[in-house]
């Protein structure tokens, strides 16, 4: 009897594993190549010189920049009180105390990525959809337009909120321009410029708000252009700045003082 139940047992355990030997054959079979898949949203590089992409392609620009600005204008927005910050990050009480000479602060650091990227990406696109419209290839002419406005802003930031910048191709670096050479890129933005607002005039797609926008960025940069050249000279020269300052200006951007007497209160600039 128990030998009986012996050769049962033993039996069902055979069988159990041959079930489960082939069970794995099979399973293993119809897993063959379970990771081998391809994503149908990974698109190629080659795949913008498509000049029907020329629209997405200006708005990949747009949004580009303006993670840029928004990564950019934070930072900056703490250290001269335009944000009131209240936490306990120190590299953002740092940015509150007025201290941005750390080039360490990884609020200040982090937004390079972003910087490098939206030049990157414009310069790119610019060339790409450039190409387009020698060919009469390019559907939307008021793309390119786009695309030389939001590379102007980009160039135009770069040269407000940095002394010096590297322009690196993707993984390959780049040396600095240097801090003399700044100035250089407002050039660029200017030229940008100039050669979107004709096209927006011509196509006639420009918003009513995007016209003025564009021509307040032209005046702005060569601006802000003539304001690097004072203050490299300035430099050079060995002024101190607080002497540079003292002598009365004109310019809409100085400072409004309050003169109080006890019937009335006036500004004046």
């Amino acid at each position: 009897m128990r030998q009986q139940q012996t050769n049962w047992r033993s039996s069902l355990a055979r069988a159990v594993l041959c079930a489960a030997a082939v069970l794995a054959t099979m399973v293993g079979s119809a897993c063959k190549g379970l990771l081998d898949v391809k994503n149908p949203n990974n698109i190629a590089e080659d795949a913008l010189n498509n000049s029907q992409a020329a629209d997405q392609q200006a708005n990949g620009v747009e949004a580009s920049m303006t993670r840029m600005l928004s990564s950019v204008s934070v930072p900056y927005g703490v250290a001269t009180d335009e944000l009131d910050w209240i936490g306990s990050r120190d590299a953002w009480a740092d940015l509150e105390k007025g201290a941005i000479s750390n080039y360490l602060n990884e609020f200040t650091d982090g937004s390079f990525p972003y910087v490098g990227e939206a030049r990157y990406l414009g310069d790119q696109t610019i060339a790409r959809l450039e190409a387009f419209n020698s060919k009469n290839a390019l559907p939307n002419k008021q793309s390119l337009a786009r695309t030389y406005l939001y590379t102007a802003i980009t160039y135009a930031t770069i040269a407000d909120m940095w002394d010096d910048f590297a322009f690196s191709n993707k993984t390959v670096p780049a040396p600095p321009v240097g801090r003399a050479n700044m100035s250089k890129l407002y050039d660029t933005a200017i030229s940008y410029l100039d050669k979107a607002l004709p096209r927006s005039r011509r196509t006639g797609h420009a918003s009513s708000r995007e016209k003025p926008f564009g021509r307040r960025s032209l005046r702005r940069g060569r601006r802000q252009r003539t304001r690097w050249s004072m203050t490299l000279a300035r430099t050079r020269m060995r002024v101190p700045r607080s002497l540079s300052r003292a002598a009365p200006t004109t310019n809409s951007d100085w400072p409004r003082t309050s003169k109080h007497n006890p019937e009335s209160t006036s500004g004046s600039r």
